[in-house]
């Protein structure tokens, strides 16, 4: 069974929504991954800080974001000190926008650990699995880390018993442990 890009799933969604005339976007539907799934299947994967995020128009109704973020470990993909990329949606200044559901936020200042596909033909990259791509490195008072997803604007089809649940997140190092086993998994995949 061949499996469609993500952009092309969510370029269908918002056809379909446009089709219907509606405006209110509440919740995208994708499949729930773990962390070795999403490692697997992104293209980068990466750890930084949000510095900047700025909202573009590069084409008329096309709008997009980019993100500005200081690297600071490459899991997937050349290591880049600071990488630029570009998301599909986001709010322009005059009060324009495009809302996709279930992309996640990336506020200015956030520590994340970014899964990404590859960039499409316009430039813009997507999180795999949508907001399930995107979580936020927070450190507690006694130095550990944690990793925290949020499935805001979700709807899951399926079940990952080693997906990321909301609220208090998985422990950084065993979260680390299994996406190196989906890092592994991608070279048995090529191998074959």
């Amino acid at each position: 069974m061949r499996h469609l890009p993500l952009a092309a799933l969510a370029a269908t969604a918002l056809g379909l929504l446009a089709l219907l005339g509606t405006t209110d976007v509440r919740a995208g539907t994708v499949q729930r991954l773990g962390l070795a799934d999403l490692a697997e299947r992104a293209d980068l994967v990466f750890e930084g800080r949000v510095l900047a995020a700025r909202v573009l128009e590069p084409a008329p109704g096309r709008i997009e974001t980019e993100y500005t973020l200081r690297e600071d470990r490459a899991l997937v993909g050349a290591a880049c000190p600071l990488r630029v990329f570009r998301l599909p949606g986001g709010v322009l200044p005059d009060g324009r926008g495009l809302a996709i559901a279930g992309l996640p936020a990336l506020p200015v200042g956030a520590d994340v650990l970014l899964f990404l596909s590859r960039e499409g033909s316009r430039g813009t990259r997507m999180p795999v699995g949508l907001a399930q791509g995107s979580l936020r490195i927070v450190t507690l008072p006694d130095g550990a880390k944690r990793l925290v997803g949020s499935a805001a604007g979700l709807d899951f089809v399926g079940d990952a018993p080693t997906a990321v649940p909301a609220g208090p997140g998985i422990d950084y190092v065993s979260g680390l442990a299994e996406i190196a086993s989906g890092i592994a998994a991608r070279g048995v995949e090529a191998g074959r």
